[in-house]
């Protein structure tokens, strides 16, 4: 009984250990995700701002 015991708290614990591990990647994921957004953002408003400082440079 005692092994049979064991076998199975070793079978939840990997289990557990498997959920953590998909959680984790799952939050790197998302990070990921937000930081390439971030980066996106910013280059297409340096790209708006760079567009538009050389159209006011071209009338003024």
């Amino acid at each position: 009984m005692d092994a049979a015991a064991e076998r199975e708290g070793i079978t939840v614990a990997s289990c557990e250990s498997e959920k953590a591990a998909t959680a984790n990647q799952t939050t790197i994921s998302t990070v990921g995700k937000a930081q390439n957004l971030v980066s996106l953002m910013v280059s297409r408003c340096i790209g708006i701002s760079s567009r538009r400082d050389h159209s006011l440079a071209q009338f003024g």
